[in-house]
């Protein structure tokens, strides 16, 4: 595991090893998108990259550093954790140019949406916390295995797959577990809102925050965004 002091170390140093580690693939899909003989969608891939940004103790400090899409983020953050049922809601249209595609192949609404996903789940955990400050059980899942294993190959499904909550030293860390990231289009908004997400359960708990912890099964850049990325 490597480990970065801040978001500008940990997005530099992610890239660099894309760059001199990662391996040309297609996969022939893109999310629910065929793919095959396009070679603009082939990616440069690191498999099973994993790191950790130690204390991300100031949200508005970590969005400067990794350069995320932060109106868009603090907008689809408040839908997240809202308890209202909300599929698509509004934060999208901040980013139409990435989201209007898939709204248009469901009629309207997204595949699934993480408020969808995690919304119930979040006052759980908070409550195992509370009750069971060491706990390994504190998971919030988006992955859901009775819906998106009959899609595999024909529908959208998460790229995150769950938040793990884990106090340890009297602080409380977050472990970040995904199947799949794009560094240039995604890396950024996934981190900036996995750290938002550790906040928001680590003031409703009374903890202060620890480290970022990200697993990423496939870490890539797709070969048409290539020559346009930088940290």
């Amino acid at each position: 595991m490597r480990f970065f002091n801040n978001g500008i170390e940990a997005k530099r140093e992610i890239l660099r090893d894309i760059q001199e580690r990662g391996v040309w693939i297609h996969t022939g899909r893109m999310q629910d998108k065929e793919t095959t003989g396009d070679d603009s969608y082939s990616t440069r891939e690191l498999l099973n990259y994993t790191f950790c940004i130690v204390n991300v103790v100031n949200p508005e400090k970590f969005a400067d550093e990794v350069r995320c899409t932060k109106e868009w983020a603090d907008a689809e953050f408040k839908e997240r954790v809202s308890e209202k049922f909300i599929n698509p809601g509004e934060a999208w249209k901040i980013r139409s140019e990435v989201w209007t595609e898939y709204l248009e192949k469901n009629g309207g609404k997204f595949a699934y949406s993480y408020n969808n996903r995690i919304r119930t789940q979040i006052d759980n955990v908070i409550s195992e916390l509370k009750k069971h400050n060491q706990s390994r059980q504190a998971i919030i899942s988006i992955y859901d295995v009775g819906k998106d294993s009959d899609v595999i190959g024909s529908d959208r499904v998460p790229c995150s797959m769950y938040y793990q909550f884990v106090v340890r030293e009297d602080k409380i860390n977050i472990i970040y577990n995904m199947r799949s990231c794009d560094y240039h289009l995604h890396f950024s908004n996934d981190m900036y809102l996995a750290v938002k997400l550790l906040h928001h359960v680590a003031e409703k708990v009374g903890l202060e925050v620890g480290n970022l912890y990200m697993n990423i099964g496939s870490m890539h850049i797709y070969k048409y965004d290539w020559d346009n990325t930088t940290f």
